[in-house]
């Protein structure tokens, strides 16, 4: 059965999940890479690691966000197109682990068709790594027999997610991706 049973795709007219005030501050990371001039010199200083700022925050938020609104169409392409499609958001190992659920998803023939709607409740950044946290709504979500289009499995209504991001050479992106069915809702304020 499909790992992510709660993600999916939004309907064409759906907005992907919005953007709340972050209450959770950068941390900068004490440097932690020396310089790379030579040991010899004297007036070599070490290197700053890159500071955290609200413009990461955004961008670590921005591009969770949009994956969260967009991997699942990766469902209805080739498979050898998926890896080159999740790239513009995931590094190894969550690239692997989500190109290897989608082929998952193909032998057992099942889609999740339905809107989802993200609520990130804390994000953070330190240095070169990120962390988000999302409160997913899916319960209008539906795993769906790609041969006979009946919904199979337990519908779920909530979908708590940690993802940890790593900044690369193109950008931030997600480097793992921990989902559970604890509840979240608490969190947002809405109600189960």
């Amino acid at each position: 059965m499909l790992l992510c049973v709660g993600c999916g795709r939004p309907d064409p007219g759906s907005r992907p999940g919005t953007l709340p005030p972050l209450t959770t501050a950068a941390t900068p990371e004490p440097s932690a890479r020396a310089s790379s001039a030579p040991a010899s010199s004297a007036s070599a200083t070490p290197t700053p690691a890159p500071t955290s700022t609200g413009a990461d925050l955004r961008a670590v938020t921005s591009l969770y966000l949009d994956w969260s609104a967009h991997y699942l169409k990766a469902q209805q392409m080739a498979a050898g197109l998926r890896r080159a499609y999740l790239r513009r958001w995931l590094v190894d190992p969550a690239l692997s682990q989500y190109v290897d659920l989608l082929a998952t998803s193909d032998e057992q023939y099942v889609r999740v068709r339905g809107p989802r709607v993200s609520h990130v409740i804390a994000a953070s950044v330190t240095g070169t790594t990120a962390h988000v946290e999302d409160c997913t709504d899916v319960h209008r979500q539906v795993l769906v027999d790609t041969r006979t289009g009946r919904a199979v499995g337990k519908r779920l209504s909530w979908v708590w997610t940690k993802a940890a991001l790593t900044r690369t050479g193109r950008g931030w992106r997600i480097a793992e991706v921990k989902s559970s069915l604890k509840s979240c809702v608490k969190k947002i304020g809405a109600t189960p």
